[in-house]
């Protein structure tokens, strides 16, 4: 179990855990192998990547485009992480354009461009005609030129898409969600109620009569299932030598088959042959040219070929990392991609590394022509790559970011891991120079020319041109809140200090995890135990006051506070109306992680899992896929902090996810 801090308070100073899924935090995917590729002639996500994951619990997709958020900008040079700015022709090669997505009310991607959800399978019909699938019921499509999200109508992930033409289009999924695309929308794919999911979808076209026909291929733990003419049929194995991950039909309707225990098998005429790997490992795509030859690629590097003679052959390569996607142009042109950013280049002869650009997990590869090649992977990774090159990917800044505050829709600031420091203007998202390297928790300003930032050891403060640091706290501030710039509280070694425009006056009080000023002397913290104790100050002193724990806190005035978190909330808010606190159920499926208040008696609250809502009293609503009420936005990973001035509301959360909701 994986259990991750959230909220206004972060990491460091208090070792909280509020937000929990099974896995590592390096590898989005859930357990079972690297997803596969498609193309044209074929595609394929095999189930999960290679590594352990964020949980795929009832979450939701980003998918309507919308027509709010940045104007679309061309990525510029610096990629993961350099925090270059990614403005409208910043630099960069400039050869593909994204545009925020808003596909939930008016919720839009930020960061990273488009989404941020991992993409595992892309394909197309031409190169202004390309499907990637992922996370969450992601679809985002391309048109020639831009990017754009396309509702799914599911939650589920999305493993595999093979296009047949501009009208016609298949995806496979988890939990039933196998599509169709009709030239218009995406709908259920009409499957029996047996098949619930599959790894992987391909599909050929028969243009040999007056009218094209296609014949589309699924595969899950069991043979493959064939749809042709709307009859689906499972092709029965006279023996099942190994469990299929991924499938590929050629253009004379043969269809092949890999998966477990090095298996690559054809099927044609009913029967079917099976190649020898020489391995023992599990093959996760494949894929071949018009030529004859197919390339076969496995979670551990392994490259299998088979010639047209039906020869079969294995070829050493470079990569340090496991495999998920091939695709094939011709004898002495095809491309692999995988884990960390692998990317391999056939050119006849031998397979050697290219630059793809990012550090990030690449899970399919899918290409029009030897010169229009698109990788896609994790944190919603974009790669384009001609025969010389690839454009920067579309992630501007992908630490983990654990606290935001806005002063308006063109004015925020975000921080987290690393001692990141971004900022918010009308031109975008920037990187500014920070002075620590330690993970930053907490941000709060008076002003545009106050603003302070706190983590373990660390405080800071911003005074409108410079950043500097601030003595006076030696362990920091975890969470921040105030109300001028002689008026701040601070948690420091878990309890609370006052500024009051010169100085900082320690206060005697229990450890705590999320501090308030509800009015000047009127002032909350929450604490993070089994108790069910907080801090209240009165101006005078301090006292217990018995209400649950909670770690973040936020609200507008002594009559109108939220407290959010905490082990005994956990998906519960609770409400203080100045005489009683008010237990406010959310029905949310995850902790919640952190709350801003968005006017009298209405916040927004955001949590583990992708969770994401507000309230208004005591009634709820999350906001879930094409801005139906759900528990989950349109985000696996765990928010952990949001910001509001009025109805321009912030989110921030793990892999540099930043979430907009403009006025």
């Amino acid at each position: 179990m994986r259990c991750s801090v959230v909220g206004l308070v972060g990491t460091i100073a208090l070792g909280i855990a509020l937000s929990c899924s099974s896995g590592d935090d390096a590898a989005p995917h859930d357990a079972g192998g690297s997803a596969g590729t498609g193309g044209r002639a074929g595609t394929g996500a095999a189930a999960g990547g290679d590594g352990a994951a964020a949980t795929n619990s009832a979450g939701s997709s980003g998918q309507a485009v919308g027509g709010r958020g940045l104007a679309g900008s061309r990525m510029g040079a610096g990629g993961d992480g350099a925090g270059a700015d990614a403005s409208a022709g910043a630099g960069g090669s400039g050869d593909v354009m994204f545009q925020p997505l808003c596909p939930v009310a008016g919720w839009c991607w930020e960061n990273p461009l488009p989404a941020g959800n991992a993409l595992y399978a892309v394909s197309g019909s031409s190169s202004s005609d390309v499907w990637a699938v992922g996370d969450n019921g992601t679809i985002l499509h391309y048109d020639g030129q831009t990017w754009s999200a396309v509702p799914s109508g599911v939650s589920e992930r999305l493993t595999g898409v093979w296009a047949a033409s501009a009208s016609e289009a298949w995806i496979s999924g988890t939990n039933g969600a196998l599509l169709r695309w009709d030239g218009n929308a995406w709908g259920p794919a009409g499957q029996p109620p047996a098949l619930t999911y599959a790894y992987a979808v391909t599909g050929w076209v028969d243009a040999s009569g007056a009218v094209p026909k296609s014949t589309v291929w699924f595969t899950d733990d069991g043979s493959p299932i064939r749809v042709s003419a709307g009859q689906w049929l499972r092709e029965m194995l006279p023996q099942t030598p190994f469990t299929f991950a991924s499938v590929w039909a050629d253009s004379g309707g043969a269809l092949w088959a890999v998966g477990s225990n090095g298996g690559l098998s054809r099927l044609a005429g009913g029967v079917w042959t099976p190649f020898g790997t020489g391995s023992t490992s599990r093959f996760v795509s494949a894929h071949g040219d018009t030529q004859g030859n197919v390339w076969a690629v496995s979670e551990q590097a392994e490259i299998v070929r088979v010639d047209a003679r039906g020869v079969a052959s294995g070829f050493t390569n470079d990569a340090a990392k496991g495999l998920s996607g091939v695709h094939a142009f011709g004898p002495s042109d095809a491309w692999a991609v995988g884990g960390g950013g692998t990317l391999l280049h056939f050119d006849g002869a031998k397979w050697t590394s290219r630059a793809a650009g990012t550090s990030f997990d690449l899970l399919a590869v899918w290409g029009a022509s030897p010169s229009d090649v698109w990788l896609v992977g994790d944190r919603g990774t974009i790669v384009h790559c001609d025969e010389t090159a690839c454009s920067p990917p579309n992630g501007q800044f992908t630490a983990n970011l654990s606290a935001v505050w806005s002063v308006s829709a063109d004015e925020a600031w975000a921080v987290g891991a690393g001692g990141v420091i971004l900022r918010r203007s009308a031109a975008g998202w920037r990187s500014v120079e920070s002075p620590t390297k330690t993970d930053l928790t907490a941000v709060w300003g008076s002003g545009p020319n106050d603003v302070w930032f706190g983590g373990y050891q660390v405080l800071l403060r911003w005074n409108g041109s410079t950043l500097s640091k601030v003595d006076g706290l030696p362990n920091g501030a975890a969470a921040l809140h105030g109300r001028a710039t002689d008026d701040l509280w601070a948690l420091s070694a878990s309890s609370p200090a006052h500024w009051d425009g010169k100085t900082f006056a320690p206060s005697n009080q229990v450890a705590s995890s999320a501090i308030f000023e509800a009015a000047a002397g009127d002032v909350w913290v929450g604490v993070f135990d089994n108790s069910t104790n907080m801090g209240h100050f009165d101006g005078q002193s301090w006292a217990k006051v018995t209400a649950p724990s909670c770690v973040s806190l936020s609200g507008t005035g002594p009559k109108d506070v939220w407290c959010a978190g905490g082990i005994n909330l956990k998906t519960s808010a609770n409400h203080w109306d100045g005489a009683a606190w008010t237990s406010v159920s959310t029905s949310a499926g995850d902790y919640l992680t952190a709350v801003a208040s968005s006017g009298p008696n209405a916040m927004w609250y955001v949590g583990g899992s992708g969770v994401l809502g507000s309230c208004s009293g005591s009634s709820c609503t999350g906001y879930a896929p094409n801005g139906a009420p759900g528990q989950r936005a349109f985000v696996t990973d765990s928010l952990s902090g949001v910001a509001t001035f009025g109805s321009d509301v912030y989110v921030v959360g793990r892999r540099g996810v930043i979430l907009h909701r403009r006025p």
